[in-house]
């Protein structure tokens, strides 16, 4: 069964769905967060030793956050995912999954940890 997890930090306060800022910064920051997130996927990619060619059509994603603060505040499930929407355009684009639209999406694990960061794990279905 296929797996692969991308580690990534935690995405530009600018992009949260809640976010008020100028359109010209959001897009700037869309822009490289979604690069980011590709030269991320395509390192995991080639630390699995796996050729070009591998890759996941509709996973299933679990993704766990790490927080400093995890257990002392609760967050809104619907704009974490949100907030990763730049993540998994680049993720796409490195090609190691299929198109975002058949993602299936695990509920969001929160963790507290001094070094925050969010890990995307795509498993193929069984």
């Amino acid at each position: 069964m296929k797996t692969i997890t991308v580690v990534l930090p935690l995405p530009p306060q600018i992009l949260r769905p809640n976010a008020r800022a100028h359109y010209m910064a959001k897009a700037r920051a869309t822009s490289e967060t979604r690069y980011d997130a590709t030269l991320a996927a395509t390192h995991a990619r080639d630390l699995l030793h796996v050729g070009k060619d591998f890759q996941i059509s509709r996973p299933v994603v679990s993704v766990r956050w790490f927080f400093k603060d995890a257990d002392t505040r609760t967050r809104d499930e619907d704009n974490l995912l949100a907030w990763l929407k730049a993540y998994f355009d680049g993720i796409v684009d490195s090609g190691i999954v299929g198109d975002d639209g058949g993602f299936t999406h695990n509920p969001p694990t929160l963790i507290r940890d001094k070094d925050q960061r969010v890990e995307i794990t795509f498993k193929e279905r069984e």
